[in-house]
């Protein structure tokens, strides 16, 4: 049997278009193995067929291993695109996406295989001269074409480079808590005596990209009743310290608010206050 280019496109083709419904009706380890069949072979090789459709011009071992490799590189840029696209990220986007794609390259090289004469001599005896010569006499389409994927695959390893050596920014927050005498979150102190003294932990843990002061303020009652900085705190460093106030006023339900503030800024971190209630008796 003659195994030439077209018959390889159009079995890669098949194989794309059967395992659609795959992807998207099936669950599990058959899903997961069947797309990745596809999505690391197919692209690569679709995108080979359409740069040189001839089978003189890259032998079928040395276009498998190429089409691996590519497949990998045009994986890592298509889901990079799909992350900063309302698609998001995920198996069926990709899927479609790299579809869609291996379609369009793989008209491409059936177009170009089809007007590719078969060459006699091995690829080892022709010159840079002799490419140059025959680069003339294809047609302005093939030209086209030609440049077109070229720069497309340069574009993309470009871009895989990019990714690959740029390091990625993780998320920046801070976490805010508060702990009950026994470092719990459910006990804390709700029947007081006026002059009794309230105290509890508060614990920030920064996981911003640059050292970071924070300070807390403790209001009651909308005043402040005391305030505590943690100073200088790293990346992924945990700070914890007790804080307490006296309460001065008797009443009921009495609002404990705990707001985090970064140093230098004027409004809180938190969009809302850590808070609990409090009854506060009278002397006794």
């Amino acid at each position: 049997m003659n195994l030439n280019n077209r018959k390889i496109l159009l079995v890669v083709v098949a194989i794309t278009i059967i395992t659609i419904p795959v992807v998207f009706f099936t669950a599990g380890g058959f899903r997961i193995a069947f797309s990745m069949i596809v999505l690391l072979y197919c692209p690569g090789h679709s995108l080979l067929a359409a740069l040189f459709p001839g089978r003189r011009e890259i032998k079928l071992p040395e276009r498998t291993a190429l089409s691996l490799g590519i497949s990998v590189a045009l994986i890592s840029i298509i889901g990079l695109i799909l992350h900063y696209t309302p698609f998001g990220l995920g198996l069926n986007s990709v899927y479609i996406t790299t579809t869609i794609f291996i379609l369009i390259m793989a008209s491409i090289g059936w177009y170009r295989a089809g007007r590719v004469k078969q060459e006699k001599e091995p690829v080892a005896s022709v010159t840079l001269l002799d490419r140059w010569q025959r680069l003339k006499k294809r047609s302005r389409i093939d030209i086209v074409l030609t440049t077109t994927l070229t720069a497309v695959v340069m574009i993309c390893i470009g871009m895989f480079c990019f990714v690959a050596f740029t390091p990625t920014a993780g998320e920046h927050y801070t976490e805010f808590y508060i702990l009950d005498a026994q470092g719990m979150t459910t006990d804390y102190p709700e029947e007081l005596t006026i002059g009794e003294t309230v105290q509890f932990t508060v614990g920030v843990v920064s996981h911003e990209e640059n050292p970071m002061v924070y300070r807390i303020e403790v209001i009651m009652n909308g005043i402040e009743v005391n305030s505590i900085e943690t100073g200088v705190m790293k990346q992924d460093e945990q700070w914890q310290d007790i804080i307490s106030f006296i309460p001065e006023q008797a009443g009921n339900n009495q609002k404990v608010e705990l707001w985090l503030y970064k140093q230098g800024e004027a409004q809180p971190y938190n969009e809302e206050a850590l808070h609990y209630y409090v009854n506060i008796n009278g002397a006794g």
